[in-house]
């Protein structure tokens, strides 16, 4: 019988959701401006701007986002604060644009980063089920082998008791001889079968423990592989993702970097909050507070209610 099977316990991290703390850019001294006025006497608009054709987004989605980012301020103060410009872009709208630079550059690298990652991870996992299967298969195959070798067993015990009566009571006599070469038979041929099924096994473990291996050596390596994307992308990412600046003929909010649509509509909302006039907040679960990370944005981007008091005492 092969060596028992020896099975090696992988564990690995990956960071994903919690990869790094982003900041928001801090206001410009423009904002301070434009929060003389009251964002509540009529709604600010905002119109879409330049879309740089490097970011994987289309226009319908953009407005789609900028919309469910002004719908977080227009929901949580219940006013209208902010709204879509129908037609021409007025002296007073909020340009948003999406600027591409390297920024951006690095977060899709660690898009497709991830994308290997999971990919490689769900390969792994359907080898691993079908390791698991395979072992499973053995256990039964084990515990029936076990079961007729002991039954062998008995019966090459039963055969000799009998043979032992026998002869102390003077030998085979009758037909003794004819069942002893039926019986002999069948112990012979149960004995075959169970080295048959012994070797079964043995190279069935020999698959199994060489299978492990492999699958071991491809563990290390996308163990490897996640080291590495932790080294590149789990660091301190401390740069802005978007800004917001006050200009003569408006505003303008730059979005230069995004992971998804809930990070964007997370980044647009900020920004969108700083044209209202909102500063930075205290609160860390705050859409207005300067680090991303602890706000709710699932199922969807809430306001606090710092947020919300925020933007109602510029209303007052």
């Amino acid at each position: 019988m092969s060596e028992p099977i020896k099975y090696l316990l992988l564990i690995f991290a990956t960071i994903f959701l919690a990869a790094g703390v982003y900041i928001f850019q801090p206001i410009s001294a423009g904002v301070e401006a434009l929060s003389k006025t009251t964002p509540c006497s009529q709604p600010l608009s905002y119109t879409i701007g330049d879309i740089d054709t490097r970011f994987s987004i289309t226009q319908d989605e953009l407005e789609e986002a900028v919309k469910k980012a002004a719908g977080v301020w227009n929901s949580g103060a219940d006013t209208i604060l902010l709204a879509a410009q129908k037609g021409e872009p007025l002296q007073d709208d909020i340009t948003i644009q999406l600027v591409y630079d390297d920024r951006q550059e690095r977060t899709d690298r660690e898009i497709r980063f991830r994308e290997q990652i999971r990919s490689q991870q769900i390969r792994l996992d359907n080898q691993q089920i079908n390791h698991d299967r395979k072992r499973e298969l053995f256990d039964q195959r084990s515990r029936e082998y076990q079961a007729f070798a002991e039954k062998t067993s008995d019966q090459l015990d039963e055969l000799n008791e009998w043979i032992n009566e026998k002869n102390d009571s003077g030998g085979f006599t009758g037909t003794d001889l004819e069942q002893f070469t039926q019986r002999k038979k069948e112990v012979e041929k149960a004995q075959e079968k169970v080295r048959l099924k012994q070797q079964e096994l043995d190279v069935l473990a020999r698959s199994i423990n060489t299978e492990m291996d492999e699958l071991n050596e491809k563990f290390e390596v996308h163990n490897k592989l996640i080291d590495q994307y932790n080294e590149e992308f789990a660091g301190d990412l401390r740069f802005a993702k978007a800004t917001y600046q006050k200009t003569s003929a408006g505003g303008v909010v730059t979005v230069n970097q995004f992971m998804n649509e809930k990070e964007l509509i997370l980044i647009l909302a900020h920004e969108l909050g700083h044209a209202l006039g909102v500063s930075h907040l205290g609160q860390p679960k705050a859409v207005m507070y300067s680090l991303m990370g602890g706000q709710q944005i699932n199922p969807v981007v809430q306001l606090t209610q710092s947020d919300i008091e925020a933007v109602m005492q510029l209303c007052n």
